[in-house]
């Protein structure tokens, strides 16, 4: 027990400035927002419907932080707790501790993000644009399922790093080429979700909608966890095979 204390001690120490910075940056992000409603508040039809940029924002530069920091420093923290006495069985169970502690800090910032943004609305834009369904269905699909969906997001991303620390820069390549194809076609998807469904990237979209409301439900949930549960394992047998590299 003493062991893994020192573990998370150390861990905490090495790596707060990571929590930070992904804290400043949601703040940021919602901040950016709000000053884009401001500017947009004379432009905007009698129509237009509230969307929630500040949550919005916030989940993505929080969400990048999280990949990032995870990818990176998952090889770095791996070599130090390993150096310093401490086994790998140790420094997975410490490891998803202090990541679990951050990313509940991250919940917590959005809850109080979305209440300010909830607040401040009627302020920011005209009185004629509403909160429409969208943005209800963000702010509450945010604080119901924020802080699993983080620690979903923030395993997978461990699962990157350790697949980056085991097999080298041949993962790097794979996981940038991915991620470049996210951000390039993400919007276009999106997109075509509405204006072309039947295109092949609103199939995709379409695809990944309908796996979203799967995973939403009970039977999804229960398959949900028995993946994160799988991949946990594949985690801690990869960790459990990897040589320490300086």
């Amino acid at each position: 027990m003493t062991i893994m204390l020192e573990a998370v001690k150390r861990q905490l120490k090495s790596t707060y400035d990571h929590a930070i910075l992904s804290y400043v940056m949601s703040i940021l992000g919602f901040l950016a927002a709000m000053v884009m409603w401001l500017v947009l508040r004379g432009v905007l039809r009698k129509e237009a419907q509230y969307v929630p940029l500040g949550t919005i924002m916030a989940l993505g530069l929080c969400g990048l932080c999280i990949l990032f920091s995870q990818i990176f420093q998952t090889k770095l923290l791996f070599a130090l707790e390993i150096s310093m006495g401490s086994t790998r069985r140790i420094f997975f169970l410490s490891y998803l501790l202090v990541q679990a502690l951050y990313n509940a800090g991250n919940y917590i910032l959005l809850v109080l993000l979305i209440l300010l943004e909830k607040k401040t609305r009627p302020f920011l834009v005209a009185h004629n644009v509403a909160a429409g369904k969208k943005a209800e269905l963000i702010w509450s699909w945010t604080i119901r399922y924020g802080f699993p969906a983080l620690l979903v997001f923030t395993i997978v991303s461990i699962l990157f790093g350790t697949l980056w620390m085991y097999f080298g820069k041949v993962v790097g390549v794979i996981l940038w080429t991915l991620w470049m194809a996210f951000c390039l076609g993400g919007p276009n998807i999106a997109d075509a979700i509405t204006d072309a469904p039947n295109s092949i990237l609103g199939k995709v979209g379409l695809g990944i909608a309908g796996m979203i409301s799967f995973f939403s439900g009970a039977t999804g949930m229960i398959v949900g966890i028995v993946i994160v549960i799988a991949v946990l394992v594949i985690i801690y047998c990869m960790m459990q095979k990897q040589a320490v590299q300086f």
